[in-house]
């Protein structure tokens, strides 16, 4: 028996077996919901190209659509704890 086994009316309590609560990742939250941001705003530059509402470079809309798509799609896969 070890020093930190005691015992309880429901019998012997090993702390080696205790569940820790989850800890919320905050690091990886922040940055999904950075690419998240990040991506949507890029998706909506690049609808204000296609319709002209935005000049700039002729094809911007493309690599806006490719760079918000690379962005928002691992950026909505928040955890499953939201």
């Amino acid at each position: 028996m070890d020093d930190d086994d005691y015992y309880t009316r429901d019998g012997r309590h090993d702390p080696r077996f205790d569940v820790l609560p989850d800890e919320v990742p905050a690091g990886s939250v922040a940055l999904a919901l950075g690419l998240l941001a990040f991506g949507a705003c890029s998706l909506v530059l690049a609808w204000l190209h296609w319709t002209q509402a935005l000049f700039g470079k002729e094809q911007a809309e493309v690599g806006f659509t490719i760079v918000g798509l690379l962005t928002i799609i691992p950026g909505a896969s928040l955890p499953p704890f939201f």
